[in-house]
């Protein structure tokens, strides 16, 4: 599957502070781990190691931030949202700085280190913070361009990204902005809404629907918050059955944003790919896949089991 998702995010980081001199980076004691250490080894004067300290980590965000810096603070999803909340509500949020939280290793990606790291309430965490973007990249492709606009924007924002990686789906010529869906891939009888890592799967399911005649669309929704509302209207009023995928709780996070929307403007029965209420044992990143119904099969199965034998 070629690099990890944090080494591209690294990669781009080092790529991005040639070009924009006030980026300063701040990470709490993971630079190794979250790829930030080459940040660190190009601009050592822009580079802050607060510790494991994830609320000073913030504190020190906002700090910059203040100062006409544009920070960004990086740690794992799990403690940077987890032990950084109120630290991030009331001093990025309430302020409303423009500071980029890139959390790595998020979901149940994360393997073996189990389910002390394993943040899958993070979107809903930062998707229920006024003001707050929130983004999550499908492929390298996507990091590279996403993330450079979150950087340059004005509002605070939150980047997902995993430890592991998928297939490339993005289309070469395609251009990935904040807050607009893409399709990759039309069909006419129901559509796959996935996010991050999810999305390659959403594409393997949509193959493996054809062979048995069923024709499904394939969404990526990289931006979960601010929601592309139009294209998930025009997604409901073609199609009758809708299916989520996510590597996150299905409790507040794509399931919860997409559901929100349509019960707002276009009423459609939507059926969630992701991991239930539960917290999930360690493993091998494949296994956890299929054993908390995040493979290719658990949406042609949510399909078919929507679509029913008469269609």
């Amino acid at each position: 599957m070629g690099d990890h998702q944090r080494d591209t995010f690294g990669q781009s980081l080092v790529e991005i502070g040639e070009s924009i001199g006030d980026l300063v980076v701040i990470d709490a004691d993971n630079s190794t781990a979250t790829r930030t250490d080459g940040f660190a080894r190009r601009f050592p004067e822009r580079f802050f190691n607060v510790g494991v300290a994830e609320q000073n980590l913030i504190g020190v965000a906002a700090g910059l931030s203040l100062a006409g810096m544009r920070p960004l603070a990086c740690t794992f999803s799990m403690f940077l949202t987890g032990r950084g909340f109120e630290a991030i509500r009331n001093t990025i949020g309430l302020n409303h700085l423009g500071v980029t939280l890139v959390g790595t290793h998020a979901g149940i990606s994360v393997g073996k280190d189990g389910s002390t790291h394993f943040a899958i309430e993070d979107i809903a965490l930062m998707r229920s913070m006024p003001g707050m973007q929130v983004v999550v990249p499908a492929d390298h492709t996507q990091i590279r361009q996403l993330l450079p606009q979150l950087v340059l924007h004005p509002s605070p924002s939150y980047l997902r990204i995993s430890r592991w990686s998928m297939p490339a789906v993005t289309p070469l010529n395609e251009d990935i902005v904040i807050g607009r869906g893409i399709l990759l891939r039309d069909g006419v009888d129901c559509a796959v809404i996935a996010t991050g890592l999810m999305v390659h799967p959403a594409l393997v399911a949509a193959d493996r629907l054809a062979t048995v005649g069923i024709g499904c669309a394939v969404a990526c929704l990289h931006t979960l918050k601010p929601l592309d509302v139009p294209f998930l209207v025009d997604l409901a009023t073609r199609f009758k059955i809708l299916v989520t995928a996510e590597e996150h709780s299905i409790i507040g996070g794509l399931y919860g944003a997409v559901s929100e929307v349509l019960s707002q403007f276009q009423p459609r029965r939507c059926i969630p790919v992701g991991v239930k209420d539960l917290f999930a044992s360690s493993g091998e990143e494949a296994q956890l896949f299929e054993a908390y119904g995040l493979s290719s099969q658990a949406i042609v199965d949510a399909a078919l089991s929507a679509i029913g034998p008469h269609r």
